[in-house]
């Protein structure tokens, strides 16, 4: 086992190419993981990617985590400069200049859907949008005053996403700048996180429908770290989207 992060999300990654992994994914999530990734044999592609939340439950897919992955990968020789990796749903290509990676992300086309949220005290309007996982993007002015525990846990839970639940990401458009902060409430690990690879994806995405912000779009994620992403819009569809960061080693 080693650990890697991207923008302060932190990954146990294990060689499972033998399809020997037998240890508890709880037991090996300490409090600091935000998941535990199993890199595969796959018959599609250079390696299949499985990843596992906090809590033991298995997520379709991981925008920091795939690029931990392949840092790891790269790090033990057993991939060049890009590779494709099979996920839940998708095959994804990824590539790195030698400190920055890559990652292709899932399409979503025009899947972007407006959303009220009726809430215990207000109603709040969101986007509904799927980048590998389901995010519900909020747009606020003031980041820091959000009550992101209990808000993000009311609307991850709320009955209009049920029964699979959504994650959700809270954003701020920096006015005059091709940039946005975001803070996420995730799935799996029931808490803000640092980052979150998908979120920022969402987020981005969810500013250039409603904004004149167009690709690239830097997001400015929990930890303070950027990520970048980028894509294609036209006629109100999206193509071509990817996201970059810089994974780093840890132990």
């Amino acid at each position: 086992m080693h650990r890697y992060s991207q923008a302060g999300n932190i990954f146990a990654i294990f060689d499972d190419r033998d399809g020997k992994f037998s240890t508890s994914v709880t037991d090996v999530c300490a409090k600091e993981n935000d998941g535990v990734i199993l890199l595969q044999n796959s018959s599609s592609s250079t390696f299949r990617m499985r990843i596992f939340n906090s809590d033991g439950g298995e997520a379709d897919m991981c925008g920091n985590g795939i690029c931990c992955m392949m840092k790891f990968a790269i790090d033990n020789g057993l991939c060049g400069n890009s590779c494709t990796v099979q996920t839940a749903k998708h095959i994804l290509s990824l590539q790195s200049d030698g400190t920055a990676i890559t990652a292709t992300m899932p399409p979503i086309g025009n899947e972007i859907f407006a959303v009220s949220i009726p809430l215990k005290h207000k109603e709040l309007k969101g986007y509904h949008i799927n980048t590998g996982v389901p995010h519900i993007v909020i747009f606020s002015d003031n980041l820091e005053t959000l009550p992101i525990q209990t808000l993000g846990a009311e609307i991850r839970y709320h009955n209009l996403f049920s029964p699979e639940g959504a994650n959700v990401t809270f954003v701020y458009a920096t006015p005059n700048k091709n940039e946005i902060s975001i803070r996420t409430y995730e799935r799996g690990i029931e808490g803000e996180t640092n980052a979150c690879g998908t979120g920022a994806t969402a987020a981005a995405l969810a500013t250039a429908k409603i904004t004149e912000k167009r690709s690239p779009i830097s997001v400015k994620t929990r930890s303070g770290e950027i990520l970048t992403i980028a894509f294609s819009l036209y006629e109100n569809s999206f193509t071509d989207i990817s996201l970059t960061g810089i994974p780093i080693f840890l132990n």
